[in-house]
């Protein structure tokens, strides 16, 4: 045993004190390992997360960009569109002898 023990053993007055103290303590050892497997427990938890939370963010984050880039292709397609459809109705228009700058009227076809 060591010095403080035995130090300690003297100056307590009872054996079932001693017994009490020492109990004491592994209750309290006990705490403490529970309350670092919890901790660990909990630090996993958060590093699983985080992890999770910066996948989705990154994600997320690629379909802006993708949806961003789409747009913009979307309205220069949208643009050609409207460019070539113009050109479509000057030709007609020249067709038709028209020289006003009002779209043809469509025929309906049924």
């Amino acid at each position: 045993m060591a010095e403080f023990e035995k130090s300690f053993i003297r100056n307590t007055n009872s054996s079932a004190e001693l017994k009490k103290l020492r109990n004491e303590i592994a209750t309290i050892r006990r705490e403490r390992d529970t309350l670092k497997e919890q901790l660990e427990d909990l630090q996993q938890r958060h590093k699983d997360l985080r992890d999770k939370y910066n996948s989705v963010h990154n994600k997320t984050e690629n379909l802006r960009h993708d949806n961003k880039t789409l747009i913009a292709r979307y309205n220069q397609l949208l643009s050609e569109y409207n460019s070539i459809t113009s050109e479509v109705e000057k030709c007609w228009r020249q067709l038709d002898g028209d020289t006003s700058q009002k779209p043809r009227r469509k025929k309906k076809i049924f």
